[in-house]
């Protein structure tokens, strides 16, 4: 497949046109002066700031009161997100000559990590399995539950750990299978839980731990 037809592809697959696709090259590859030398071709605007923003490919580095606009393009505050540096990953994954996996890194998957305990074992298994497992999953995770922060994400993790601390780890799930085992999140079913406890002024909030811990 050539380069021209899997950038066509890529185009497609994301839904973004040739150039939402610049200004999101730009950032990724974090030369804005080729933002600025297509923007003398054909000037951006602020719809095209906000349908990125909704797309969910990038958002502000600091945040403010006022609405996203070419502004925040002007001042290098725009970064890609998870989703937006997704693009380009998959891109370079389906080129020739790369058809290997290329791993994600979550720059915080050692905190996460470190939350399981040491010599703790569900099914076999040490529930501290593969970090990079646990880094591709969270990758993933965070791409389609923006909502969840990462102090979300790490403190319901805690809550989980502490449940099955309770019951001395039985059918605790391995570290990279509580983010996402066969499709389905209890990490995602935590962090629902803790931002409910949270708006309902609780310190806790436990959940029925019926599924399989491996």
């Amino acid at each position: 497949m050539s380069q021209l037809h899997l950038l066509v592809k890529n185009l497609l697959n994301n839904n973004i046109d040739f150039q939402e696709y610049v200004l999101l090259y730009s950032l990724y590859n974090k030369n804005i002066d080729i933002i600025c030398d297509y923007h003398d071709v054909e000037p951006y605007t602020n719809y095209i700031i906000s349908n990125l923003t909704q797309k969910q490919f990038i958002c502000r580095i600091v945040q403010n009161e006022n609405k996203i606009s070419l502004e925040d393009l002007y001042s290098n505050n725009l970064r890609l997100t998870y989703k937006g540096e997704l693009i380009f990953k998959e891109f370079v994954k389906s080129a020739p000559g790369n058809e290997k996996l290329i791993p994600y890194k979550v720059s915080w998957i050692e905190e996460y990590y470190d939350l399981f305990p040491k010599g703790i074992k569900s099914g076999g298994f040490y529930v501290r399995s593969s970090i990079q497992d646990c880094s591709n999953k969270m990758n993933k995770f965070i791409i389609d539950n923006p909502q969840f922060t990462k102090d979300i994400i790490l403190a319901a993790t805690k809550n989980y750990i502490n449940d099955c601390k309770a019951r001395n780890y039985d059918k605790m799930k391995l570290a990279p299978y509580f983010i996402i085992k066969d499709g389905t999140s209890m990490l995602s079913g935590y962090c629902e839980a803790y931002v409910q406890g949270i708006n309902d002024n609780q310190d806790t909030y436990k959940i029925s731990n019926d599924l399989e811990g491996v």
